[in-house]
């Protein structure tokens, strides 16, 4: 499995709840931001943003990035559910070591 981080922005069309499922459709994923997503995925990058680009439209924008290190930093607002989740599902942390 690898994790991978998404962000969009929709431009025109906002047809968000067409994306979300596209997203939830393709592993474990949790929206840790309004328009951010982080994915845990035994599919390719390549076959993530194929997917995705069929749920939004030409002058949306998209990004997916593969998050390949096992640090991350959020800001107190964040939530610990948030936090706990990005441990367990990006790095393979159980709870008792976040």
């Amino acid at each position: 499995m690898a994790a991978y981080l998404v962000s969009y922005d929709l431009i025109k069309v906002k047809d968000y709840p067409k994306l979300e499922k596209a997203i939830q459709g393709l592993g474990t994923s949790r929206r840790v931001l309004a328009s951010v997503w982080i994915i845990s995925s035994t599919k390719s990058i390549d076959s993530i943003m194929k997917s995705l680009r069929a749920a939004i439209d030409h002058d949306d924008e998209l990004l997916v990035v593969k998050i390949e290190s096992r640090q991350f930093k959020c800001t107190d607002t964040i939530t610990k559910e948030h936090g706990d989740w990005i441990g367990a599902y990006v790095f393979g942390l159980s709870p008792s070591r976040l």
